[in-house]
Protein backbone atom coordinates (compact mmCIF):
# COMPACT_ATOMS: atom_id res chain seq x y z
CA UNK A 1 0.00 0.00 0.00
CA UNK A 2 1.49 3.40 -1.12
CA UNK A 3 1.69 6.47 1.70
CA UNK A 4 -1.07 7.88 -0.13
CA UNK A 5 -3.47 4.85 -0.37
CA UNK A 6 -2.84 4.26 3.66
CA UNK A 7 -3.81 7.73 4.71
CA UNK A 8 -7.03 7.25 2.50
CA UNK A 9 -7.47 3.93 4.35
CA UNK A 10 -6.54 6.04 7.58
CA UNK A 11 -9.46 8.65 7.25
CA UNK A 12 -11.89 6.40 5.86
CA UNK A 13 -11.57 4.37 8.89
CA UNK A 14 -11.99 7.78 11.07
CA UNK A 15 -15.16 8.20 9.13
CA UNK A 16 -16.35 5.37 9.74
CA UNK A 17 -15.84 5.58 13.87
CA UNK A 18 -16.84 9.06 14.40
CA UNK A 19 -20.09 10.40 14.35
CA UNK A 20 -20.71 13.18 11.92
CA UNK A 21 -23.05 13.84 8.96
CA UNK A 22 -22.29 12.26 5.62
CA UNK A 23 -24.42 12.74 2.75
CA UNK A 24 -25.21 9.09 1.81
CA UNK A 25 -27.82 8.95 -1.04
CA UNK A 26 -24.82 11.04 -3.50
CA UNK A 27 -22.26 8.84 -2.25
CA UNK A 28 -24.47 6.21 -3.46
CA UNK A 29 -25.80 7.54 -6.70
CA UNK A 30 -22.14 8.00 -7.37
CA UNK A 31 -21.26 3.99 -6.64
CA UNK A 32 -19.01 5.21 -3.77
CA UNK A 33 -19.24 3.80 -0.30
CA UNK A 34 -20.54 7.28 2.35
CA UNK A 35 -17.09 6.95 4.01
CA UNK A 36 -14.92 6.98 1.04
CA UNK A 37 -12.76 10.08 1.20
CA UNK A 38 -12.38 12.02 -1.89
CA UNK A 39 -9.09 13.52 -1.06
CA UNK A 40 -7.23 15.30 -3.42
CA UNK A 41 -6.73 16.24 -7.08
CA UNK A 42 -3.04 17.02 -8.91
CA UNK A 43 -0.29 17.28 -8.09
CA UNK A 44 1.02 16.25 -4.43
CA UNK A 45 4.22 17.65 -5.19
CA UNK A 46 2.89 21.48 -6.13
CA UNK A 47 3.85 24.44 -4.54
CA UNK A 48 0.70 25.84 -5.34
CA UNK A 49 -2.30 24.80 -3.61
CA UNK A 50 -6.04 25.49 -3.02
CA UNK A 51 -8.94 24.28 -0.29
CA UNK A 52 -12.23 25.07 0.34
CA UNK A 53 -14.72 24.03 2.89
CA UNK A 54 -16.02 20.30 1.90
CA UNK A 55 -16.89 19.06 -1.01
CA UNK A 56 -21.01 19.59 -3.67
CA UNK A 57 -22.24 16.90 -4.93
CA UNK A 58 -20.76 17.19 -8.28
CA UNK A 59 -17.58 16.93 -6.79
CA UNK A 60 -18.33 13.67 -5.30
CA UNK A 61 -20.15 12.11 -9.01
CA UNK A 62 -16.32 14.14 -10.29
CA UNK A 63 -14.42 12.33 -7.18
CA UNK A 64 -12.07 15.36 -7.20
CA UNK A 65 -12.49 18.22 -5.37
CA UNK A 66 -13.06 21.91 -6.62
CA UNK A 67 -13.69 20.46 -10.07
CA UNK A 68 -17.45 22.96 -10.36
CA UNK A 69 -18.41 26.69 -9.31
CA UNK A 70 -15.93 28.81 -7.82
CA UNK A 71 -13.34 25.37 -8.32
CA UNK A 72 -13.49 25.99 -11.87
CA UNK A 73 -13.27 29.93 -11.56
CA UNK A 74 -10.04 29.02 -9.44
CA UNK A 75 -9.03 26.65 -12.25
CA UNK A 76 -9.21 28.87 -14.88
CA UNK A 77 -7.33 31.83 -13.62
CA UNK A 78 -4.48 28.86 -12.88
CA UNK A 79 -4.66 28.36 -16.64
CA UNK A 80 -4.73 31.48 -17.61
CA UNK A 81 -1.60 32.08 -15.82
CA UNK A 82 0.29 29.26 -16.69
CA UNK A 83 -0.54 28.86 -20.43
CA UNK A 84 -1.84 32.73 -21.29
CA UNK A 85 -4.49 32.12 -22.69
CA UNK A 86 -8.34 30.98 -21.69
CA UNK A 87 -9.31 27.46 -21.12
CA UNK A 88 -11.62 26.29 -24.13
CA UNK A 89 -12.30 23.09 -22.56
CA UNK A 90 -12.80 20.54 -19.50
CA UNK A 91 -9.64 19.06 -20.33
CA UNK A 92 -7.98 22.40 -20.29
CA UNK A 93 -9.39 22.72 -16.64
CA UNK A 94 -8.17 19.18 -15.82
CA UNK A 95 -4.57 20.12 -17.38
CA UNK A 96 -4.35 22.67 -14.72
CA UNK A 97 -4.46 19.91 -11.84
CA UNK A 98 -0.37 19.38 -13.11
CA UNK A 99 1.17 22.27 -11.49
CA UNK A 100 -1.63 22.54 -8.75
CA UNK A 101 -2.84 20.97 -5.68
CA UNK A 102 -6.91 21.41 -4.35
CA UNK A 103 -8.07 19.38 -1.58
CA UNK A 104 -11.28 20.29 1.14
CA UNK A 105 -10.93 21.09 4.84
CA UNK A 106 -12.83 18.05 5.47
CA UNK A 107 -13.30 15.13 2.31
CA UNK A 108 -16.86 14.59 2.43
CA UNK A 109 -20.07 15.84 1.12
CA UNK A 110 -22.41 17.45 4.29
CA UNK A 111 -26.37 16.58 4.14
CA UNK A 112 -28.10 19.66 2.09
CA UNK A 113 -24.54 21.39 1.32
CA UNK A 114 -24.42 23.16 5.22
CA UNK A 115 -21.37 23.63 6.54
CA UNK A 116 -19.82 21.46 8.82
CA UNK A 117 -18.81 22.04 12.05
CA UNK A 118 -15.85 22.96 13.37
CA UNK A 119 -15.10 19.60 15.32
CA UNK A 120 -15.44 17.95 11.74
CA UNK A 121 -12.65 20.29 10.47
CA UNK A 122 -10.58 19.75 13.75
CA UNK A 123 -10.84 15.86 13.22
CA UNK A 124 -9.40 15.80 9.45
CA UNK A 125 -7.31 19.11 9.81
CA UNK A 126 -4.25 16.52 10.56
CA UNK A 127 -4.69 14.42 7.96
CA UNK A 128 -5.00 17.49 5.65
CA UNK A 129 -1.92 18.32 7.01
CA UNK A 130 -0.13 14.61 6.21
CA UNK A 131 -1.11 14.73 3.10
CA UNK A 132 0.91 18.03 2.25
CA UNK A 133 3.98 16.26 3.71
CA UNK A 134 3.97 18.90 6.46
CA UNK A 135 4.37 21.70 3.30
CA UNK A 136 0.92 23.52 4.34
CA UNK A 137 -0.04 23.21 7.86
CA UNK A 138 -3.50 24.49 8.68
CA UNK A 139 -3.69 27.36 11.30
CA UNK A 140 -5.12 25.88 14.86
CA UNK A 141 -7.70 28.51 14.22
CA UNK A 142 -8.06 27.95 11.49
CA UNK A 143 -12.04 27.37 10.17
CA UNK A 144 -13.95 27.91 7.21
CA UNK A 145 -17.47 29.54 8.12
CA UNK A 146 -20.39 28.26 6.66
CA UNK A 147 -21.25 31.74 4.53
CA UNK A 148 -17.46 31.30 2.89
CA UNK A 149 -17.86 30.04 -0.66
CA UNK A 150 -14.51 30.70 -2.07
CA UNK A 151 -11.35 28.82 -1.77
CA UNK A 152 -8.50 30.12 -0.11
CA UNK A 153 -4.89 29.78 -2.61
CA UNK A 154 -1.58 29.31 -0.59
CA UNK A 155 1.85 29.67 -2.86
CA UNK A 156 4.44 27.56 -0.99
CA UNK A 157 8.14 28.77 -0.63
CA UNK A 158 10.93 26.30 -1.51
CA UNK A 159 11.90 24.49 1.21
Amino acid sequence: MTNIENLIALIQGEAERETFAIDTPVYQAAGLKSTFPILYAGNLNSKLYFFARDLGKDEVIARQPLIVAVGTLVRQGVHLATYKQQPTNKRDLQKVCDQVFPTNTVPYKPPGNKAYLAVATKLFRTYIERLGKGKFPVPANFNLHKSVQIPFLFVLKDT
